[in-house]
């Protein structure tokens, strides 16, 4: 990554310039925000689950108090001589009150315990915590003790000699006992020297003096017991103080300036006796107090580190901070090579989209002194379209690359609503690293009130693929594994994700045959099941590959008490492209296992211009809704969807059995066409030729095998077919053979030219007419003229006809309605006239969705000369006064429009616009709405384009 470096001289000129700041904005700004009183309540609200990324660990609840009141903002120190020693602290009010808590680990977190501070009885509140350890494994903890009421009080730091188990009396950094009207000292932050610096050992605590904004600081060189008189760093409006030490010893006191709406610091270098100048971070854009559309106060109080590792980065300072410049709250951050004097230009650490309305907040980072890597987590909401629900997301960086993806460590998301009426979960969160392992902390209520969750956040995982805690249990057997052709080497892994993206089960290759595993992580779950895809980690390759499945035997989704045997390939062999046309109703299958059977999963790549899939059932999705009561896919189904636009839709898996026996029920189904040959239509439904009524396809072509009549043509590979069926039975595709010669490729109509197909047809079959030895087109009309059908022939009857219904929520095609009488027209394709078609028995054809008829015609006289070619007359008369005419003459029904518009191109009116059928029509242009001047009418059909002038006088 390139770090662009800036001065931070400052140059302020007095001059008229205006800023885009309300004075509500301004006022705001300015007021530091304090740490206040914030009673418990008992407010509940749920969460929901979310995916979990393979560096990290479990989420394991560390501040389980067994009476279920509220814990937050968080703070975590590791032991720098034990990586398996982790501490952490917390507001924590399960007294009723709000005191300070502590959980501690001293087996990297297998193992977790709590409690709170001794000692705190001198007033009768606490809070902030902040804490520090040494080698030794000493603790020190620092915080606000006061009284509610008359905010007397002070900044205290407690003693811990055993870890973090017990705490002496508390320590007095500053203390206000019996002062009248005493100043309240507000976010104290600790600090401590373990660089092995002249200054190690040393503790140091910067924080705010409510009300004025000034911000304070005090060192310790004798762990605690004794603490310089505070030294005033800033006299103006800040908040959010954070002391933070370089590989020397040198210290870093950055915070909030409110005055300026900036990022600001001093900088010692003899172990806080003296400071330097100010140093500018960074201008920000304020975070407002609230983030709709929650209620929970926010800051852009910042937060640092130093890279002591003595590596590439040696004496690098990072600070990052919540900002809203975009339009939305970022975590920005900055960087600085040479010890505060110059800073890069904003590195914005999340990665979701810019300016998308979603917010990150509450960032908290840390260098890990091994290896200077630094890590930052923040709460985040781009999982929530609404902008509510909160995870925990970081990212790990070594500094020199680009920044890596952002990782979510949250295994489920939280609303921030529960607790405290929605008005509080804390002003910041926690995280410490040390050998290229993190623990953060953090507020949480997926447990209906506020509790402190802890991870392992790690920069190499011992395990790619580490699955989430659960209660349920899914038995899976691995029957055959097969990767590139070979075996699973030790050291690989096999796992299971959810629907949500979370590891829900693994396998470790280390032993043999067999591969068993329990699935235990609560898996996002649809109707009490849930699906699965499954992934491989090549260890030798270092690369993570997808994998086709199939289950051989038992459940197809994952069900608590559930098992299943399923044969794995990686990567997946096969893979299948279907054409999708544009605004079409499709029938469509797969002749493979996808990698995924939840439909949602699976259709995703079409949610842009795909609104609706439907099974044979009725069931059905949509992406525009979110929604769908579809069962899991299967491949011995069909689906039907509408298509917006052209597409191929490419799906991987494994290639099924085209022999796999298909089950039909009586009645209509959408059967899958399983082979990847094609067959003759009378070949492939052989199986069920003896109970077949009907079978068509997506273009209304159908077969009737009671009337001889077999025009459904070739099956192909990726469509789907309507069969109707007296009874329950089973279609079974025969191996690849030669065509049965029972079809000729049929031509498109020329004038009866319908724009689309709809959702559903009736077939009619035409036995017979008049002139039907006679090459040329017969078009189905409805009683108000629509053309709804249309076939060409060619004197080889009979002939089958798809009468389209009327389907307007998609296609918007104006079709038949059931009830409809339709009427039947020819064009003689020798003498180009129309005939209307009679039924010979005199009974009208009646329309009915996925309605059969067979009928005879007959022709009537000649009504109408079809033209040869488009065209349009001059406008009658030309120039006019009141009314004139034009006639257009339409070689094919079409889609047309005619329009007058002025001579600046802007259209005036439309005379029509919509579907005409072939001939001659004539249509009238009114001039009251008219000025006397010149104008252009303008016919569009088909591709053709024909104009002509018009003169209006008045």
């Amino acid at each position: 990554m390139k770090i662009v470096l800036r001065s931070v001289l400052i140059v302020i000129f007095l001059v008229g310039i205006s800023f885009a700041f309300s004075r509500s904005d301004i006022e705001r700004a300015n007021i530091p925000p304090m740490s206040g009183i914030v009673e418990f309540d008992k407010n509940n609200k749920a969460g929901f689950a979310g995916p979990v990324r393979d560096r990290v660990g479990p989420n394991v609840l560390v501040s389980d108090d067994e009476n279920h009141r509220h814990q937050n903002e968080t703070c975590v120190a590791i032991n720098p001589a034990d990586p398996n020693h982790i501490l952490g602290g917390c507001n924590d009010y399960r007294d009723g009150n709000v005191s300070c808590g502590w959980f501690v680990s001293f087996d990297g977190g297998e193992n977790w315990e709590n409690g709170l501070v001794d000692g705190l009885d001198v007033f009768s509140r606490s809070g902030d915590p902040t804490l520090v350890l040494n080698s030794e494994g000493h603790a020190w903890y620092c915080g606000i003790h006061y009284n509610r009421n008359d905010y007397v009080g002070g900044i205290f730091v407690s003693h811990s000699e055993d870890g973090g188990l017990n705490w002496d009396e508390p320590d007095w950094v500053i203390t206000h006992e019996g002062e009248d009207d005493p100043p309240f000292d507000d976010k104290p932050y600790l600090g401590i020297d373990n660089t092995g610096s002249e200054f190690d050992g040393n503790l140091y605590v910067s924080w705010t003096r409510y009300g004025t904004g000034q911000i304070y600081f005090s060192v310790s060189t004798d762990g605690g017991e004794n603490w310089a008189e505070p030294l005033r760093l800033w006299a103006n409006r800040g908040q959010g103080s954070l002391p933070i030490v370089g590989p020397d010893g040198e210290l870093y006191v950055v915070w909030k300036d409110y005055t300026w709406d900036r990022v600001v610091g001093k900088k010692s270098l003899d172990g806080g006796e003296s400071f330097g100048d100010v140093f500018v971070v960074a201008e920000t854009v304020q975070l407002p107090n609230e983030l709709p559309p929650s209620e929970f106060r926010t800051n852009s109080l910042p937060t640092g580190c130093v890279d002591i590792s003595g590596g590439e980065n040696n004496g690098r300072i990072y600070v990052a901070w919540a900002d809203e410049r975009s339009g939305d709250a970022d975590i920005l951050m900055c960087i600085s090579d040479d010890g505060s004097e110059n800073w890069s230009e904003p590195i914005r650490l999340n990665d979701d989209e810019i300016e998308n309305g979603i917010d990150q907040f509450f960032p908290w980072m840390c260098s890990d002194p091994t290896d200077g890597k630094i890590y930052a987590i923040w709460y985040d909401r781009r999982l929530d379209e609404e902008n509510m629900m909160v995870d925990t997301y970081g990212v790990i960086w070594n500094g020199i690359d680009d920044l890596p993806d952002n990782e979510r460590i949250t295994s489920e998301s939280w609303d921030p609503g529960v607790g405290f009426n929605g008005g509080f979960i804390g002003d910041y969160s926690g995280i410490a690293a040390l050998e290229g392992k993190s623990h953060p902390a953090w507020c949480d209520t997926r447990n209906d009130n506020q509790d402190i969750y802890w991870a392992v956040f790690d920069e190499e995982p011992d395990n790619h693929f580490i699955p989430i805690n659960g209660n349920r249990e899914h038995s899976m057997t691995i029957s055959d594994i097969s990767i590139n052709g070979q075996g699973p080497e030790a050291a690989d892994e096999l796992a299971v994700f959810d629907s949500n993206g979370q590891v829900v089960g693994a396998l470790y290759f280390e032993n043999g045959e067999p591969y068993e595993f329990i699935i235990t992580g609560n898996w996002a779950s649809v109707r009490n099941i849930g699906y699965m895809t499954w992934r491989f980690w090549d260890d030798s390759e270092n690369e993570e590959l997808a994998g086709a499945w199939r289950i051989t035997e038992g459940d197809w989704v994952l069900i608590d008490g559930g098992s299943s045997t399923v044969e794995v390939v990686v990567p997946p062999p096969d893979e299948q492209t279907i054409h999708l046309i544009e605004n079409h109703w499709h029938l469509i299958s797969l002749s493979l296992h996808p990698l995924t059977i939840n439909p949602m999963d699976l259709f995703r790549p079409l949610e842009d211009f795909v609104p609706i899939v439907k099974n044979s059932n009725g069931q059905f999705l949509t992406f525009e809704f979110g929604f769908s009561n579809m069962s899991p896919f299967t491949p011995l189904e069909g689906y039907q969807l509408y298509s917006r636009e052209e597409f191929d839709f490419t799906v991987t898996g494994l290639r099924l059995d085209p022999q796999a026996p298909i089950p039909l029920n009586e009645g209509w189904n959408i059967v899958p066409y399983l082979p990847d040959y094609e067959l003759d239509a009378v070949v492939a439904f052989e199986s069920i030729m003896e109970w077949l009524i009907i079978a068509k396809d997506e273009f209304g072509r159908f077969m009737i095998p009671r009337f001889g009549f077999f025009a459904l043509g070739i099956l192909i590979s990726g469509r789907a077919y309507q069969v109707n069926v007296s009874q329950d039975c089973e279609l079974m595709y025969p191996e690849e053979e030669e065509f049965v010669n029972s079809f000729v490729t049929a031509t498109e109509p020329q004038y009866y030219c319908l724009p689309r197909n709809s959702e559903r047809n009736m077939s009619v079959l035409i036995t017979g007419f008049e002139n039907g030895s006679t090459r040329g087109e017969i078009g189905a009309f409805t009683p108000s003229g629509i053309l709804c059908g249309a076939i060409v022939v060619n004197g080889s009857e009979p002939y089958g006809i798809a009468i389209w219904g009327r389907e307007t929520e998609y296609a918007g095609f104006i079709g038949a309605e059931s009830g409809d009488k339709i009427e039947f027209r020819y064009i003689n394709g020798q003498n180009n006239r129309e005939y209307i078609l009679i039924p010979e028995n005199g009974e009208s054809i009646v329309y009915q969705p996925d309605g059969f008829s067979a009928i005879k015609l007959r022709s009537s006289e000649p009504s109408v000369l079809i033209p040869t070619k488009s065209s349009m007359s001059t406008v009658s008369p030309n120039p006019f006064n009141q009314k004139g005419s034009v006639t257009i003459s339409l070689s094919r029904a079409d889609d047309i429009r005619l329009a007058l518009y002025d001579l600046q191109g802007r259209s005036i009116t439309y005379l029509h616009s919509g579907f005409l059928k072939a001939g001659s029509h004539q249509f009238r242009i009114d001039s009251r709405d008219l000025v006397s001047g010149l104008y252009l009418i303008s016919l569009n059909t088909g591709g053709e384009i024909f104009n002509q002038r018009v003169v209006v006088l008045k």
